[in-house]
């Protein structure tokens, strides 16, 4: 039983985790629905592609089987349906640039399985496929109704944190038949990795009133490739049951080079700051002392000012003619005069 177990449930993750294609992805590896519900299964391809695009089904022990054919180009609006598809209103296409999607209303029990959108561009390739899961499982022979639940839905945490994430068992009664494990998922950028199984009977909290089988998984948080999707999911009675899944987002810390950077930038806005300052303290104490040159050019000092002033004296003519006549071609003697400047006057000695 437990070999088959681990079997089945190494097909399914090596199932949604086909070769990874550039040209398309589906970025739910899980769906969990209940019946009646409506679900998408979201496919996103390049922007541009023209190609057709293709959605396949697989459910356990059976080939796949082709759901619809999708013509990209515009003018081609209705896609082409097949198999017991075909009849089925249920399933629509939305399509648009970059996206193809496969829509399903009112889901039925027989709905459950993995879906596949694929092309061929070149070389036919295929996104990492959505398991579409039902959340109530029914028994029909013992009548036994089983559900998974998870909490939280998502968390946010630090490297080196510890997360806690629930996973309840909802039944009507005990079953021995359970087993029960985690797995997680990346959305395809890792093969999704069981992390944890284990059996009802010695690490299940059972809660006699409503018969609950609980599991809580502690995991440490060392690095970014730690986040991602993780899921609880068990097998009973012939059946795997997911449940909605936890995202776990991993926050990232402030590293020491962080703050180290940090540091030096504080350190060299200092001493620009610094600099700008004692070159505004040179720049004005240098217009300050050209000011001062000017203004001693403008206005000189009185030490600056003494200066020699000649004056030419004149002498009236005497009344003796003939030493008029005698004298000798006209001289002039200059006498020195200083002044003294004093405030604002002039002081002729």
């Amino acid at each position: 039983m437990w070999v088959s177990f681990m079997s089945c449930v190494s097909v399914i993750l090596l199932n949604m985790y086909t070769s990874k294609s550039e040209f398309a992805s589906q970025p739910d590896p899980v769906m969990s629905v209940s019946v009646g519900d409506n679900v998408i299964l979201r496919c996103f391809i390049l922007n541009n592609y023209d190609d057709p695009v293709v959605w396949y089904k697989q459910t356990s022990g059976q080939q796949p089987s082709i759901v619809a054919l999708v013509q990209m180009v515009k003018y081609v609006e209705n896609p082409d349906f097949y198999n017991e598809f075909k009849s089925q209103k249920r399933f629509t296409i939305e399509k648009a640039n970059g996206m193809c999607h496969l829509k399903i209303t009112n889901v039925t029990a027989s709905d459950e399985g993995m879906y596949y959108c694929g092309g061929k561009n070149y070389e036919i390739f295929f996104a990492g496929g959505t398991y579409l899961n039902l959340k109530g499982l029914q028994n029909t022979q013992h009548e036994l109704y089983v559900s998974v639940l998870q909490r939280p839905a998502s968390v946010s945490v630090h490297s080196g944190d510890t997360v806690m994430l629930m996973c309840s068992v909802l039944s009507e009664r005990t079953s021995e038949d359970i087993r029960m494990f985690w797995f997680r998922s990346d959305s395809g950028k890792s093969v999704p990795q069981i992390i944890y199984t284990y059996n009802q009977s010695d690490q299940c909290e059972i809660d006699s009133a409503t018969q609950n089988c609980t599991n809580n998984l502690y995991k440490d948080i060392v690095s970014q490739t730690d986040a991602g999707m993780y899921y609880c999911a068990l097998i009973t009675c012939g059946k795997i049951l997911f449940g909605n899944g936890t995202k776990i987002h991993v926050e990232k810390s402030v590293e020491s080079i962080v703050i180290i950077l940090g540091v030096l930038l504080g350190f060299c806005v200092v001493v620009i700051i610094a600099q700008a300052v004692s070159y505004h303290k040179k720049a004005r104490h240098y217009y300050n002392r050209e000011n001062v040159q000017d203004t001693d050019k403008h206005h000189p000092s009185s030490q600056d000012c003494d200066a020699l002033h000649y004056a030419a004296p004149h002498f009236k003519e005497g009344k003796n003619r003939r030493m008029r006549r005698k004298e000798a071609p006209q001289d002039s003697v200059y006498s020195q005069l200083n002044y003294l400047r004093v405030t604002d006057h002039t002081i002729f000695e």
